[in-house]
């Protein structure tokens, strides 16, 4: 049912909807020199949303919206206020680029970010909180790249893509985790069980570790692939196979697994034996997880050799030599 606080939640988010359909609709019966005013269409905009929301859109005690997906409270109003201000600034500075300044498109990516802020800000579920991300960076691609005429922009915008593509991800594979560990999206159902017990914070970490530990080797065999390219140009130049490459690569992987597991094993025997004399009823070696912890970090440090690997024996010689 559509109530007035469900109204008051989602204020701001219509009030900035209004204004991008506003500046959709406005801005091309708009004259060339004057299309720079879209800027002080969407900064007024906004500051009159502020207003308005100031005056009628204010929580009270706290509570839920939307099937529990935002939060209605003082914390997340602040920050809605906060980012409309800083998009109403930003559009003000737009106007005075002459390349984005007088484009509309611009100003209505702008906004299609900042309502994924205000998403963000009030989202209390993980998959609010998901999409609220993704609407915010989105148009934040378009935007760095919006300059298509500027290599630099280009560039900015194609590296930021790849970038945020990889890392969004990275954050939905650890969000499906958490709803594996504790069954519920729900960013304050889990603080509670966080508070109880119900879900070990040891574990969760445990889990961060392993996954920070596979991107970072997978890091490192990158680096190394790149930094001996040339030597692997002249290797294949001279009649090396690539399944010889493949090993090469695979080879310096495992020295550095084994290297891992020759400090991290005693180290993680000495930390549990230490956690044991220091916590309450806190068991410092369990040999099954013990076991299985080193196994599954052995695969993924594996796998992610593995990739790099691959890449390193699809290097064109030529163009290897080339680099040097």
């Amino acid at each position: 049912m559509f109530t007035s606080t469900m109204f008051a939640s989602i204020l701001p988010e219509i009030l900035i909807l209004v204004l991008g359909m506003l500046v959709l609709i406005i801005e091309p019966f708009w004259k060339e020199e004057q299309r720079r005013n879209v800027g002080w269409l969407t900064a007024g905009g906004l500051f009159a949303a502020m207003l308005i929301s100031l005056f009628l859109g204010q929580p009270g005690a706290p509570s839920t919206a939307l099937g529990g997906m935002i939060r209605f409270d003082w914390l997340g109003f602040f920050f809605k206020q906060l980012f409309m201000f800083a998009g109403a600034t930003t559009a003000l500075l737009l106007m005075d680029n002459e390349k984005v300044g007088r484009r509309g498109e611009a100003y209505l990516l702008l906004l299609a970010s900042l309502l994924g802020m205000n998403l963000m800000a009030s989202a209390s579920d993980l998959i609010m909180l998901y999409l609220a991300i993704e609407t915010t960076s989105i148009p934040l691609y378009i935007l760095a790249g919006f300059m298509l005429g500027d290599d630099k922009s280009t560039e900015a915008g194609f590296k930021y893509l790849l970038f945020g593509t990889f890392t969004s991800t990275i954050m939905l594979y650890g969000f499906s985790l958490i709803f594996g560990f504790t069954g519920t999206t729900d960013l304050y159902r889990l603080t509670e069980m966080l508070r109880s017990g119900s879900v070990s914070p040891l574990s969760a970490f445990g889990i961060l570790a392993l996954i920070l530990a596979s991107v970072g080797l997978y890091g490192v065999m990158s680096y190394f692939v790149v930094q001996r390219t040339s030597e692997i140009g002249i290797r294949m130049a001279l009649g090396a196979a690539r399944s010889g490459v493949v090993t090469l690569v695979l080879r310096s992987a495992l020295w550095q697994i084994l290297i891992g597991l020759a400090f991290g094993i005693p180290a993680a025997l000495f930390t549990g034996h230490l956690m044991t004399s220091l916590l309450f009823k806190v068991s410092g070696y369990d040999p099954l997880a013990f076991s299985g912890a080193i196994l599954l970090l052995a695969l993924c440090a594996a796998v992610a050799g593995f990739i790099p690997a691959r890449r390193a024996a699809s290097i064109d010689p030529i163009r290897a030599l080339r680099m040097e």
